[in-house]
């Protein structure tokens, strides 16, 4: 059975001007985009999250780094994720002085010599 960890706030309220209020982190459905990333010794990167995801949940099969930001690159010294584990993580697109905004991504690399696959799904 896979490890759970929220790493959210443990049931922290956010408040969401679309929703007309606040939703837990926790309730999220997981049910938007996937990205599936390949884990090497190379670092690699998904497309840009959408302008509406709040969370993400990352599932790996082998070990990996992290690193959401964005223009990522993830390296040795990043997050660590063990394989069969699975992460939740708030996102939200970082504003520029000029009104626009840049969306996040998540970059991986493996840890040791895993290999296999990470999947990442943007809540709905």
């Amino acid at each position: 059975m896979p490890i759970v960890t929220d790493k959210s706030g443990n049931g922290q309220q956010i408040p969401d001007p679309r929703l007309g209020g606040t939703y837990d982190i926790q309730a999220i459905a997981f049910r938007g985009t996937k990205h599936e990333l390949t884990i090497s010794g190379t670092a690699a990167t998904s497309a840009a999250f959408s302008n509406k995801c709040r969370a993400i949940r990352i599932a790996p099969n082998g070990n990996i780094r992290y690193r959401i930001a964005t223009a990522p690159t993830a390296v040795a010294t990043d997050e660590y994720l063990a394989a069969g584990a699975v992460e939740i993580l708030p996102v939200k697109p970082t504003s520029q002085s000029d009104g626009t905004h840049l969306y996040n991504k998540i970059s991986i690399i493996q840890d040791g010599a895993a290999t296999g696959k990470v999947t990442i799904t943007e809540d709905l």
